[in-house]
Parts: C-alpha cells; sequence; structure tokens
C-alpha cells in the first residue's frame, strides 16, 4: 500500500484535530497555534487559501453548537456552557484582531453575528462579563451589526 500524503501544513492539519478536545491546557495550545499560525508574516497565498477553507466551518459548527447544548442542558451545568461560549466568543475576536482578510470575510459573511451581538451585549449586571466583552469590542475597534 502507499503511503498517506501529507496533508498541506501538517502542524495546522493536525492542531485542527485536537479543537474540540475536552482537555482546556490542549484547547488553549491548540488556539495558540492556530493564531500563531495566522500572524505568520508574509505566508505563501496557498496557506491563506487552505486556512479559509478549513478554519471558518470548524469555528462556524463550533459556535453553532452552543444553542442547542444551552437549550437541552440542565441548570447545573449551564455556568460552565456559558464559560465555555464566552471563552470561545473572546477567541472568535482573537481571530478577527489578526485581521486576515479572507478568514475574517468568511467568518463574517456565515456567521451568525446578529446572535454574537445579542450575546454581548445581552443583559446582565452592570459591570458584568457581558459588559467586559461589549467594552473589549468596542476597545478592538470591531463592530458587530445585527
Amino acid at each position: 500500500p502507499t503511503p498517506s500524503p501529507t496533508p498541506p501544513f501538517p502542524l495546522y492539519s493536525q492542531s485542527l484535530l485536537f479543537f474540540p478536545h475536552p482537555d482546556v491546557m490542549i484547547k488553549t495550545s491548540v488556539r495558540s497555534i492556530l493564531l500563531n499560525i495566522l500572524r505568520i508574516p508574509s505566508p505563501p497565498p496557498s496557506l491563506y487559501t487552505f486556512l479559509k477553507d478549513t478554519l471558518p466551518p470548524l469555528l462556524l459548527s463550533t459556535l453553532q453548537s452552543f444553542p442547542p447544548l444551552l437549550l437541552s442542558s440542565p441548570p447545573p451545568l449551564l455556568p460552565d456552557l456559558i464559560n465555555d461560549l464566552y471563552e470561545y466568543l473572546y477567541y472568535l475576536l482573537d481571530i478577527l484582531t489578526v485581521n486576515v482578510t479572507p478568514i475574517n470575510l468568511h467568518l463574517i459573511h456565515h456567521a451568525p453575528l446578529h446572535a454574537i451581538h445579542g450575546i454581548l451585549e445581552g443583559g446582565g449586571e452592570e459591570g458584568g462579563e457581558e459588559k467586559k466583552i461589549n467594552l473589549e469590542v468596542r476597545n478592538r475597534g470591531l463592530m458587530v451589526v445585527g
């Protein structure tokens, strides 16, 4: 049998396999690797093409998995799920602030940003987590139109 071909950008490809891992340290490492790959100065155009084809679908499917989980989870699990959602939104902000235009355009075009806007602007006590995220969005110069 012939060996399977090495995928383009093996570090990135292998990191994606661990993206949904439940261990926080592994998740953090994977996200750090992905952000560092996005920050490569003067990358080959093939990298952006590969990223555009693989990263947004992964990010969007992860984002879309939250509403069903939030609606179907027992009340004791909701605080952890909400924390996971906020952590994920911060990660999306990090990706958007790297400012890789092909990735950002794809995310902005396909993401349910009106839903993210509702979460970021959502109710809560003054000074609560929602307000901190909203301030961070404004401080980073991002605008979510919904």
